[in-house]
């Protein structure tokens, strides 16, 4: 099988992991938001957050794990996968145990004093937060498992077991929610689903590594090399994240203004982060690939930059639709009035998003290179002026502001990681976007222009025509005749495309 098709098989299998589960959120989340009204969903967003967030209490130990075993199968030094499997998961039980018990000790003091909940509320939030604290370690183990499963490429197992717990996360809120309004029973269910998805990877992995579980093979050697990779990492995941996915927004919205103004900032951003399965189904497949070239850096360099082409050709006529279409679609999916509130949030984060996605392929450059340090820098050195920045938007124009304070600072992100990347190149050099940079924002300009107009009539017409340019300019001005055998591979009708663009590309 060749580069290419291994390149496109995997992000096939990792990019369907992702489908189902964003369709399923598309479908329940209004429901859930008119059921439970925006107080009450607004505290299952906060607590699924905080579920989610748990996934970085790993130190990096898990994208470790991936990077140390991709690499001994590369060198033929199998007999050494299980002891790091054994020692990564020990060390990964006691930090998820740790996470949840600090989150219990921790539940009085947030559902009382740091949220912003209505008195009826306070009950079901401080149980919430408790049987909360249960799901952590199960969601920290099976993120481990996860990893090793990365490490050995098995892209459709980890597709199949992620697309049926993404469905069942929220599905399973609905039967919940005909019995009791209660958040805290959705919770119990969530305990469930995590308890299944553990049960799943164990299962692949004990058929991968026959004498994971069974033979001790704990090596206390492999805790530097492990730690050594995953404390950059940490601080990247920790700090990066309260920006990239915006904790620090809902975090500051729910404690300045209430969980009810979180719905109108959580909803729009949630909503254009599903976008970002393309990068990210790339990137599970791109960065195992690139530890496998260790120090080959002309290859690795072509690689990275082939994974930006298709990014940038990928995403955005779906951001440039989302953008121009921003009050319909919130419209018919929610209500008019929620698309009043929310339409120019969705459409700030949505351009953000478009460039967040570029960043995925620098980011796991970065990390395969070995210098996780250089990426988690970055942030140390945006966290503090984005969180004032943050904090003067929220409370000079509330969830707009928080808007557009994450969308300038994607701006500066993208930069800035995109020149640590090109830092690290050795002799060679990355072949930019250059003038095509201002063809794309011209895009994005004109879909904004029409998102925020009056006539429904102009968002409609820009929300056709303007992915349109971009898919057709993509495909015969961007792609190189590689990156267009990923897309050929996925869309078959492509292949009549091919001969103009591969002339348009001379």
């Amino acid at each position: 099988m060749t580069s290419v098709q291994r390149l496109s098989s995997g992000m096939l299998w990792t990019l369907l992991g992702y489908v189902l589960p964003t369709a399923a959120a598309l479908v329940v989340i209004p429901l859930l938001i008119r059921q439970m009204g925006p107080d009450r969903f607004g505290l299952l967003a906060f607590v699924w957050m905080i579920v989610g967030y748990s996934n970085f209490l790993d130190l990096g130990i898990g994208r470790a794990l991936t990077q140390g075993i991709a690499e001994r199968l590369g060198r033929g030094e199998q007999d050494e996968i299980p002891g790091i499997i054994q020692t990564g998961l020990l060390m990964l039980v006691i930090l998820g145990v740790a996470g949840g018990v600090g989150l219990s000790l921790g539940s009085d003091w947030i559902s009382g004093r740091f949220l912003k909940v209505p008195l009826e509320l306070i009950w079901d939030a401080r149980r919430s937060l408790l049987l909360a604290s249960i799901a952590i370690p199960l969601v920290v183990v099976g993120s481990a498992l996860r990893s090793v499963l990365e490490g050995f490429q098995r892209f459709q197992g980890i597709s199949l077991v992620r697309s049926s717990v993404g469905v069942l996360i929220y599905l399973s809120a609905l039967p919940v929610l005909s019995l009791t309004h209660g958040v805290w029973a959705i919770v119990a269910m969530l305990i469930l689903v995590r308890l299944v998805e553990v049960g799943l990877y164990a299962s692949q992995c004990r058929r991968l590594v026959p004498g994971m579980l069974r033979r001790p093979s704990f090596r206390p050697s492999f805790l530097k090399p492990l730690f050594a990779f995953g404390l950059w990492s940490t601080l990247n995941n920790l700090v990066g994240s309260f920006m990239s996915m915006a904790y620090a927004d809902r975090l500051l919205l729910s404690s300045l203004v209430g969980t009810g103004a979180l719905v109108y900032f959580g909803t729009p951003f949630d909503m254009a982060v599903r976008v970002l399965v393309l990068p990210t189904s790339l990137v599970g497949v791109l960065f195992p690939a690139l530890s496998a070239l260790g120090r080959d850096s002309g290859r690795a360099t072509d690689l990275v930059m082939q994974a930006i082409r298709t990014i940038v050709f990928g995403t955005a006529p779906v951001f440039i639709a989302m953008i121009a279409l921003a009050k319909p679609l919130l419209a018919v999916w929610i209500s008019p009035e929620f698309s009043e509130q929310s339409s120019l949030i969705f459409q700030l984060v949505s351009a953000g998003m478009f460039l967040i996605s570029i960043s995925y392929a620098p980011f796991a450059y970065i990390q395969a290179m070995g210098r996780p340090d250089l990426s988690a820098k970055r942030h140390l050195l945006e966290i503090p002026f984005y969180l004032v920045a943050s904090y003067v938007g929220i409370r000079l124009f509330g969830a707009k502001g928080s808007g557009l304070v994450w969308f300038l600072w994607s701006i500066i992100d993208l930069f800035l990681i995109y020149r640590i990347m090109v830092g690290l190149f050795v002799n060679h050099s990355a072949e930019g976007l250059g003038r095509k940079w201002v063809l794309i924002a011209a895009l994005f300009g004109l879909a904004f222009l029409a998102g925020i107009s009056p006539s429904r009539w102009a968002q409609i017409t820009a929300g056709v025509s303007l992915p349109l340019v971009s898919f057709l300019w993509g495909w015969r001005l961007l792609l190189q005749p590689d990156d267009r055998e990923v897309f050929i591979r996925w869309m078959p009708w492509a292949s009549r495309l091919r001969i103009r663009g591969d002339v348009a590309a001379r």
